[in-house]
C-alpha cells in the first residue's frame, strides 16, 4: 500500500511538469531564518516547504500567504510537527470559515493508532507498522534510537512517532493563560498607579512590546492596555509611547502615577532614560530602577537569569492564583495583539545554551520564547509587570526613581 502512494505521488508530479504547471519553489526552513526580504515577489505555481513547521512564521506570512493568494498556486507543506502552539501545527486544526471544513487537506502518518494511545502505549504499536518504509524498518536501529532518545520522551513521540507535543520545558501552564485571556473585567476602582512593562527593541527583527495594568479591588493585576511594534527610529519611538499613554489616561485619573519598568539589558540606561522622560510628558510618573547609587538613580532594569526567573514565577503565580485578568476594553492599536500575548506565554521554555570559555564549556539555563525566530517581546514585558508591580508595592515604591 504504501509503495502505490510512493508511486501516485510521483505519478502527480510528472503531470503537473507535463501541464507546465511546475514552476517550482522549494523553501528549506534553513535558508530563509529571517529572509523575507530577499524572497518577497516570487513567483511559483507549486510551493514546497521542506521541514514546514522550522520555516520562520514571519517568512510563511510576508511571503508564501501572498503566493497562495494567486490563482492555481498549490502549497506542500512536509515536516515532523512540532509543539501545539507551532504556527505550522496550527495550520494542521485551521478551519474554513464558510464551511467549517479543513483550511487544507492534511496527510498524517503516525505510528499510534488512536486506540493504543488510549490506552498509554507510547511506542510503534503494531497496527501501524506497515506504515514504517523498508529504509526505516530496521528492528536494531529502532532500539538504538529509542535508547538515545531515554530522558527524552517527548522529542520520541515526535521525532519517531509523529506525534506534536507540549514542550515539557515550558515556563508557565497552558490553561491558566487560556483562562488569562478569556477572562475580562471593568474597572472598579479609581487607581492611584498604573505599571508600565516596557520590553526595549534589540534591534533587527525584534520588537518593542509596551503591557500596562494596575491592581483592582480584589488586588488581581488587570491588564489596561497592550502593544507592540519594530522600532527603527527615535520618531517611532516617541510615536508609539506617546499613543500607549494616551490610550491609558482616557480610563485612570490625571492624578494617576505612571510607574515605567523598563528592561534595559538593550539600550541601557541611556535608552531606559530616554523612555523614561516621553512618559513623564503624560502626567505624573515614577521609574522602577535597579541603579545601586544613592542618588539620582537611573531607571531601567536589567534582567539577568535571577530576575528573569523572579519574573517568571510570579507570573505563573499569578496565573494560577487567577490573580491577573484583562480590561473589558483593554486597548492595543493592533488587531490580534492580545492572542500573539496568548502564544508568546505558550512559547516561553527554559532552554540550554552553550557558554564557551577559553578553559571550559558549560550550559546555561535560560528563558525564551524566541521559538523559530519568533518574539517573545509581549511576553517579558508582562513578566517585568506582574513582578516589579508587587514589587513596587511590596517595598512601598523605594525601587522607583524620580527624574
Amino acid at each position: 500500500m504504501l509503495r502505490t502512494v510512493y508511486i501516485f505521488a510521483i505519478v502527480c508530479w510528472l503531470t503537473l511538469i507535463a501541464v507546465g504547471l511546475c514552476e517550482e519553489a522549494t523553501l528549506h526552513s534553513d535558508e530563509a531564518p529571517r529572509d523575507d526580504d530577499r524572497l518577497k515577489g516570487v513567483g511559483a505555481k507549486v510551493v514546497i516547504l521542506e521541514e514546514a513547521s522550522r520555516l520562520d512564521e514571519a517568512v510563511f506570512t510576508e511571503v508564501i500567504v501572498p503566493l497562495l493568494n494567486v490563482r492555481d498556486t498549490a502549497m506542500l507543506a512536509i515536516s515532523t510537527p512540532l509543539d501545539e502552539n507551532n504556527f505550522y501545527s496550527t495550520l494542521l486544526q485551521m478551519k474554513d470559515p464558510q464551511t467549517d471544513g479543513p483550511m487544507f487537506r492534511v496527510l498524517e502518518i503516525k505510528l499510534i493508532c488512536e486506540a493504543c494511545a488510549a490506552k498509554g502505549i507510547k511506542d510503534v504499536c503494531p497496527h501501524r507498522r506497515e506504515l514504517i518504509p523498508p529504509w526505516k524498518n530496521d528492528h536494531r536501529r529502532e532500539i538504538m534510537t529509542k535508547a538515545l532518545f531515554e530522558g527524552q520522551p517527548r522529542m520520541y513521540m515526535q521525532e519517531q512517532l509523529g506525534i506534536p507535543s507540549g514542550s515539557d520545558a515550558r515556563c508557565f501552564d497552558v490553561d491558566s493563560i487560556d483562562r488569562f485571556v478569556a477572562t475580562s473585567a471593568d474597572m472598579t476602582n479609581d487607581p492611584q498607579y498604573v505599571f508600565v512593562g516596557i520590553d526595549t527593541c534589540g534591534g533587527g527583527n525584534n520588537f518593542m512590546a509596551i503591557v500596562s495594568g494596575c491592581y483592582n479591588r480584589s488586588n488581581a493585576l488587570q491588564i489596561l492596555a497592550v502593544d507592540t511594534a519594530p522600532i527603527t527610529s527615535d520618531m517611532q519611538l516617541e510615536a508609539e509611547i506617546a499613543s500607549h499613554a494616551t490610550r491609558l489616561r482616557k480610563h485612570i485619573s490625571r492624578n494617576a502615577v505612571l510607574v515605567s519598568i523598563i528592561e534595559a539589558n538593550y539600550g541601557g540606561w541611556v535608552q531606559s532614560s530616554r523612555i523614561a522622560h516621553l512618559l513623564e510628558n503624560h502626567g505624573p510618573a515614577l521609574h522602577v530602577t535597579c541603579d545601586k547609587k544613592q542618588e539620582n538613580r537611573r531607571p531601567g532594569i536589567y534582567t539577568t537569569w535571577e530576575i528573569k526567573e523572579r519574573m517568571r514565577h510570579e507570573l505563573q503565580r499569578m496565573l494560577r492564583e487567577n490573580r491577573i485578568c484583562l480590561f473589558s476594553e483593554v486597548a492595543s492599536t493592533r488587531v490580534g495583539d492580545v492572542v500573539e500575548l496568548a502564544k508568546q506565554l505558550k512559547r516561553c521554555e527554559y532552554v540550554y545554551k552553550a557558554s564557551t570559555t577559553s578553559a571550559t564549556v558549560e550550559r546555561k539555563r535560560m528563558i525564551t520564547g524566541k521559538v523559530n525566530g519568533q518574539n517573545d517581546d509581549m511576553a517579558i514585558a508582562l513578566m517585568l509587570l506582574s513582578y516589579w508591580s508587587a514589587h513596587f508595592i511590596n517595598v512601598n515604591g523605594k525601587c522607583a526613581t524620580r527624574l
